[in-house]
Order: structure tokens, then sequence, then C-alpha cells
């Protein structure tokens, strides 16, 4: 599913290939035209390309370790 656009033009697709085995799920996200940053973060050297802001790479992560905690 495409995810909403928040503060640029960045399209941020969203790929869930459902429940699997005991639970797991695997979760892709596709930046395209970002550059090589962290999603959600604006630091870094120009050359590295352009980061989004529509979504957030540490709050994707964290939400989903609590959603999979380790058994």
């Amino acid at each position: 599913t495409d995810m909403p656009m928040k503060e640029d033009k960045i399209k941020v697709i969203r790929k869930d290939y459902g429940k699997c085995k005991e639970g797991t799920e695997v979760v892709l996200y596709v930046i395209e035209t970002g550059g090589h940053v962290w999603p959600g973060v604006t630091i870094g050297p120009a050359f590295l390309g352009v980061s989004t802001k529509n979504i957030a790479a540490n709050e994707i992560m964290w939400e989903f370790f609590q959603k999979h905690p380790l058994k």
C-alpha cells in the first residue's frame, strides 16, 4: 500500500507479506528516488542524496519489534 505523503514528494511503498509461520511477518519499505540515508533524518552530507520525511525508520522498527518480541 502507498503511504500518505507528509512533507516531501518522495514516494514510499509499503509491502506486507502477510502472516507467516508462527505469527511472523515480513514488511518491506521501498523508497523511490531516495538517497543512501536514514528515512526520517535529514542530517548528512549532500552527496548521499535526499531523505524522506514520509516515514521515520526508528519509529517503524520500534513498532515492529514491540509487536514481535524475542521469545
